[in-house]
């Protein structure tokens, strides 16, 4: 299955066809429940863009309120993928309810902060395993990076992105104000997690890693969590897919999406997941890793003014996200050139890997 790496646009309204067919059935009911849900008892709906991603489809579509044909707002639409048995649609269901339910709490909760926001769910349908959320200002932290942080940014010798980086900062650490601090992470728990994948990529061939390099990332983990500070291990909210491209930055606010696997977890979870990606993204050679590097430090300004890179649970959670990432992307088997891009990225976790058993190693 090829899933689309940038939305597909479609024609324009007169051309209802132009549609995705699954989208079909939720613009029906989404139409017929226009009243309630949009606060309009006839709109049209007109299909913008669509995008397949690895575990839903996506459609963004524009509301036009009777005879109007400047649109009143715009809504994304998500269908959750699902398999043909009983089993899955049921736990599909239960995921879509998990998501509506999680979405209007934390967005509610979130508006206690000027600037820090979440996406406004706008309702669901468990028939139709489809969720609707209302489209918010501003762009991805993504795209964001990728016209502030290149070599030819005009903007980059100013203090962008690193003071929209501070406010991402910010955003966790009021998301992870809004939750009970109930208890304490399992360092035994993250050493058994971490070790599955690494047993795993001694199986992959790409991955270039074997027993005795699993052996070692082991030992360090022992060093490290014997050093943790319990501050780092408590149990607080966690978003789990705090991408670049699930943060809408604008010059007024920034806003998360996608709460779907949203649970709890250590706090520098999202921190250390977000921080390797935005390092990731100066592995392709268009990028400032200078301004890329600011931007970094300012992610951990606006979270906790205090925090290094070299705090115990920020070296263990790293090592955990890159592991993760190098095993999925040696069990990868995309055509050139991503191939090619995939090797560089692996070869730089590897990379990163020894140097941290290095400093293991010699004490540090």
């Amino acid at each position: 299955m090829t899933i689309d790496a940038v939305p597909r646009r479609l024609p324009p309204r007169r051309n209802r066809r132009s549609v995705p067919e699954r989208f079909e059935p939720v613009l029906a009911w989404l139409s017929s429940q226009s009243e309630s849900l949009l606060d309009a008892a006839d709109v049209e709906l007109e299909g913008m863009w669509y995008q397949e991603r690895p575990f839903s489809y996506v459609l963004r579509v524009a509301v036009h309120r009777a005879g109007s044909a400047v649109p009143d707002r715009h809504l994304f639409v998500k269908i959750f993928k699902c398999d043909s048995t009983p089993s899955d649609a049921q736990r599909i269901r239960q995921r879509v309810k998990k998501d509506y339910e999680q979405t209007v709490q934390i967005h509610q909760a979130m508006s206690r902060w000027p600037g820090l926001a979440a996406v406004r769910p706008v309702g669901y349908s468990l028939e139709l395993l489809a969720s609707v959320t209302e489209e918010a200002p501003g762009e991805t932290l993504l795209a964001h990076l990728q016209s502030k942080a290149v070599w030819l940014a005009t903007e980059r010798h100013s203090n962008e992105p690193q003071d929209t980086m501070k406010r991402v900062g910010s955003w966790l650490r009021a998301f992870q104000s809004i939750g009970p601090r109930t208890g304490h992470v399992s360092v035994d728990s993250l050493r058994a997690y971490i070790d599955v994948r690494l047993e795993r990529l001694t199986t992959l061939p790409a991955a270039h890693f074997n027993a005795d390099d699993r052996r070692h990332v082991l030992a360090h983990l022992d060093r490290l969590s014997a050093i943790a500070d319990p501050i780092d291990l408590e149990e607080v909210p966690v978003h789990r897919d705090l991408a670049p491209g699930n943060i809408l930055v604008s010059p007024d606010c920034v806003t998360v999406l996608d709460f779907a696997m949203t649970g709890t977890g250590s706090r520098l979870h999202d921190l250390t997941r977000l921080f390797v990606q935005v390092e990731l993204v100066g592995l392709k050679p268009q990028f400032s890793k200078a301004v890329l590097h600011r931007a970094t430090r300012g992610l951990l300004e606006g979270f906790d003014e205090g925090l290094t890179t070299q705090r115990p649970m920020f070296r263990l959670l790293s090592l955990l996200h890159r592991v993760n990432h190098l095993a999925t992307l040696s069990k990868s088997r995309a055509p050139f050139p991503a191939s090619a891009y995939n090797w560089h990225v692996r070869r730089a976790h590897r990379s990163w890997i020894e140097r941290e058993l290095r400093m293991s190693e010699r004490g540090a």
